[in-house]
């Protein structure tokens, strides 16, 4: 059995790294728990499959703060890796409101190689470079199926600059620009549980998981994670 564990900063990683998974994991047997913090409570919110019957176990926690996801897994290592879990994985972006809060690479690298030293398994905290909303833009016809008369041309259109061709990563606020083209049909994007889940239904898992995973170092890292929580460990 493989278990693994993603920390998450908010409801809308939490609810892509589900939907990831459960596209990418259609024929195995998993048992996924996802919980989120309100106030100091640690609330169930989805569960899919049996623990009994599953070969992947996996949980994932929204802490509901960019810098949380660091702390919680540096302080939290040891537990997770009491209870069995090979996989120790963090999801975090670096927008914070109207700044962008410059997070170090190298530290971040640097403490999960600490970790992984200390506890053994696999650690890291992946950073979308501003925000998780870019990667859905990588994939742009989630739009169309949203509204039909958002075309990739039109969407284009609405933000001033050619989305096919555009570094997504280098957006300055993601979420805003989708928002802003929603708003175009009189749809809205305000980062809602029922927004999330609206894009994330229709975003097409395959192209971000083989092309543009290959394009986008932070998503590659990501589908390079969910790989891992997916793959039998050595030896079974």
């Amino acid at each position: 059995m493989k278990k693994s564990f993603f920390v998450v900063e908010g409801q809308t990683e939490r609810i892509f790294i589900e939907r990831f998974i459960e596209h990418l994991a259609v024929t195995l047997q998993l048992h996924v728990v996802s919980e989120e913090y309100r106030g100091d409570s640690l609330i169930k919110v989805r569960e899919r499959g049996k623990p009994a019957e599953a070969d992947f176990i996996i949980r994932i926690i929204d802490v509901g703060n960019d810098e949380k996801v660091r702390s919680y897994v540096d302080e939290n290592a040891e537990n997770f890796k009491s209870k069995g879990f090979q996989n120790i994985f963090g999801l975090r972006d670096q927008y914070t409101g109207s700044n962008v809060k410059k997070v170090s690479a190298d530290k971040n690298a640097a403490a999960d190689k600490l970790l992984e030293d200390l506890w053994g398994g696999n650690i890291e905290v992946v950073i979308a470079v501003q925000e998780t909303e870019a990667w859905f833009m990588a994939a742009p016809n989630f739009f169309s199926l949203i509204d039909s008369q958002l075309t990739l041309g039109k969407v284009s259109e609405i933000l001033g600059y050619d989305l096919s061709t555009i570094q997504v990563e280098l957006i300055p606020h993601p979420a805003s620009e989708i928002n802003k083209v929603l708003s175009a049909v009189k749809k809205s994007y305000r980062k809602k549980e029922k927004d999330t889940y609206k894009i994330v239904d229709a975003l097409d898992y395959e192209t971000l998981y083989l092309e543009k995973s290959a394009e986008i170092y932070g998503l590659g890292r990501m589908c390079a994670l969910i790989d891992s929580a997916l793959t039998e460990p050595e030896g079974t």
